[in-house]
């Protein structure tokens, strides 16, 4: 268990105590009740330490097991509430009058125990309470279904509620009657019904959580009903205990004056160690039963009576609403009366719609009658129980069909998947056929253009080893005549220049008589002069060698044009054949590789198997070979593995990746 307190109004340094009580046993799943006592002003700690908490007090100084808690398999949370309350404590100023207040503070007191308890989250929580709850737990519920969906809110529980005030103070004279505290016709019963007119013309105009004109009726019934259950004549100083009629009590606090438990419970929550160790600060705040500061403030004035409420709660959660049979202020004919009344999931009361009510059904704990119990559902739920069978079996029936069809739609899609790899897998075959047709032709057509090109270039080089020839021929013969004439020269007498002159005379006449500038050189006649013919002659051999330096140039940048074309063909060629046969090699492979997926699906373990080895094996040899066989298996090409062997060397010098065997 845990207890402490959690700040709801900081700025009026207002906090909210609580304290928790885990399950002693483990259920299903996990629940939490969280409880209120009423009052207003009320600690609920009355609750944990009277009624339905873990334990009770025998006597001042022994605290037993409560056989009777509910915390057997629930968890309980208590919470002193509103501040003010209990051990709770805020600025005397600042206490709350209104119940939506109440509400808006109590969740944030769960807003700050989720941060410190989380797992709240994760709980089926009922909220559950007595008296004036009847007027805070429906206030609760709304707010945490409206603003804390998170929270997995289940049910609610009110005994004896404060919940419609019309039906309660109505309600006080025929139970007095039936209880034998008021007798028919008499004084005090018209006395009694005088007042209940009052109270009722009040009420019609409107109706509040408290309506002072009302109390009378009440306290009419407490200080003049009749004791003769007890007392043969009236005493004075006695009145009717307000929480069970068959006791009597002593005035003024008539169903104040608690069992003596009470006692013992105010003695232990005022010992200090007891605050110590459930982290309370004696000096903010002493614990008191019903906080009269609380009780005078919390009037409630502007607030709807949370009757208003239910039927719209009930669209949403389960309510139980149970009354002991012999309490007076919230009387079980008062909650019978308003039950009947109201109209909740269309319909009113207890009303089974052919106008009849809901039995009584005997309410049996542990084999022993403890109650009646009334209950508006069990015919509606029985009907929706049909209803979900009836649905439950069309949607099994719908879920037969879906699957007949989806088993069938699976097959037919199986079916088509196989035709569609038959298909590709004819495809795949075509197309190789074709490449390895197109591949031969481009090969025969490489093969004949090689041989056309080697028959060109052996062409050409006969043509140039001819042409060599003849220039060398040619300048054999043009250094032979130069060599004569220059002998010729030599055996000329000292005339010769004369014969030169007369030569050029003649040449400068017959040149202005017969030939231009840049013409055609006249024929010299070699019997004349053999000087003149050797220079006609070595020029027509210039020339004509000019020219055939010029034939030679031109055909040699031919051939490198028709060599560097042919080459960059045959290149071309080659890396058209390169890329088919990786194409055809690639294409082998994924065919190799789908049939081997397809065929041996339980070669994956084994090559797993492998990898995982490779993986952990430090040794070199065992890497290697391990290399080798998954290479192997997965049918890696000849260009896949060099890359491999590559990566292999250059990852040694490196010293990284898988394929260092270092």
């Amino acid at each position: 268990m845990h207890a402490g307190y959690l700040p709801v109004d900081p700025k009026h340094h207002g906090a909210l105590f609580f304290w928790h009580f885990a399950s002693k046993y483990t259920s299903d799943k996990p629940r939490t009740v969280i409880w209120f006592n009423g009052g207003p002003g009320s600690s609920s700690l009355i609750g944990a330490w009277a009624e339905i908490g873990p334990f009770r007090f025998q006597d001042e100084n022994t605290i037993i097991e409560n056989n009777g808690s509910w915390h057997m398999f629930v968890n309980l949370l208590f919470v002193d509430q509103p501040v003010g309350t209990g051990f709770s404590y805020i600025d005397t100023d600042a206490l709350i009058h209104e119940l939506d207040e109440m509400a808006n503070q109590f969740l944030s007191f769960l807003d700050r125990y989720i941060e410190v308890f989380p797992e709240l989250l994760q709980n089926d929580i009922y909220l559950a309470g007595e008296s004036f709850a009847g007027q805070y737990i429906p206030y609760i519920a709304k707010e945490i279904l409206t603003k804390r969906s998170k929270l997995k809110l289940r049910g609610l529980l009110i005994g004896n509620g404060w919940i419609d005030p019309v039906t309660i103070y109505e309600s006080y004279l025929p139970f007095a009657v039936a209880n034998n505290l008021v007798k028919n016709n008499s004084v005090l019963y018209n006395d009694i019904s005088n007042q209940l007119r009052i109270c009722q013309r009040a009420l019609s105009k409107e109706v509040h959580v408290f309506e002072e004109e009302c109390y009378l009726i009440m306290n009419q019934i407490l200080s003049d009903g009749a004791m003769n259950n007890h007392y043969t004549r009236k005493k004075k100083g006695r009145c009717v205990n307000v929480y069970d009629v068959r006791l009597d009590d002593t005035w003024p606090d008539c169903g104040r004056n608690w069992p003596p438990e009470m006692k013992y419970l105010t003695l232990y929550l005022h010992r200090q160690d007891v605050m110590s160790h459930i982290h309370v600060d004696g000096d903010k705040q002493t614990w008191t039963k019903c906080s009269d500061s609380v009780l005078a403030t919390f009037r409630a004035y502007h607030s709807e009576p949370s009757i208003k409420l239910l039927p719209n709660l009930l669209q949403k959660i389960p309510i139980v609403l149970y009354s002991s049979e012999y309490d007076l202020i919230c009387n079980h004919w008062a909650t019978e009366k308003m039950m009947d009344a109201m109209t909740w999931n269309n319909r009113t009361g207890f009303d089974m719609g052919n106008g009849t009510l809901a039995p009584l059904d005997p309410w049996i704990v542990d084999n022993e009658p403890v109650g009646l119990i009334r209950t508006a559902q069990i015919d509606d739920l029985r009907n929706q129980i049909d209803q979900l069978r009836e649905k439950l079996a069309q949607s099994q029936s719908l879920y037969n069909c879906e699957n007949d069809r989806h088993t069938q739609v699976v097959e037919k899609l199986e079916s088509c998947l196989t035709n569609i790899h038959k298909q590709h897998c004819q495809e795949i075959e075509q197309i190789l056929a074709k490449k390895r047709v197109e591949l031969n032709e481009l090969e025969c057509e490489l093969e004949k253009q090689r041989e056309r090109t080697q028959r060109f270039l052996s062409e050409k080089d006969r043509e140039f080893e001819a042409m060599k020839k003849q220039l060398e021929r040619s300048t054999t013969i043009i250094d032979n005549k130069i060599s004569h004439s220059i002998s010729d020269i030599q055996q000329t007498d000292e005339s010769s220049p004369t014969i030169i002159n007369e030569l050029f005379s003649q040449n400068h006449n017959h040149h202005h008589s017969s030939s231009t500038i840049g013409g055609p050189m006249s024929p010299i006649n070699p019997d004349n002069n053999n000087l003149l013919y050797f220079i006609q002659e070595q020029q027509l051999r210039e020339q004509e060698l000019t020219s055939l330096r010029k034939q030679r140039h031109e055909l040699e940048s031919t051939i490198r044009d028709l060599h560097n074309k042919y080459s960059f063909e045959i290149n071309q060629l080659q890396a058209t054949i390169e890329k088919l046969n990786d194409d055809l090699e690639h294409m082998k492979l994924s065919t190799q590789r789908n049939d081997l997926l397809t065929k041996n699906e339980h070669n994956i373990d084994y090559i797993k198997n492998v990898f995982y080895h490779y993986l952990l094996a430090n040794d070199t040899q065992v890497k290697h070979t391990m290399a080798n066989a998954l290479m192997t298996i997965l049918h890696f090409s000849t260009k896949e593995k060099a890359k491999i062997e590559s990566q292999k060397q250059t990852n040694s010098l490196t010293s990284g990746g898988w394929f260092n065997y270092k």
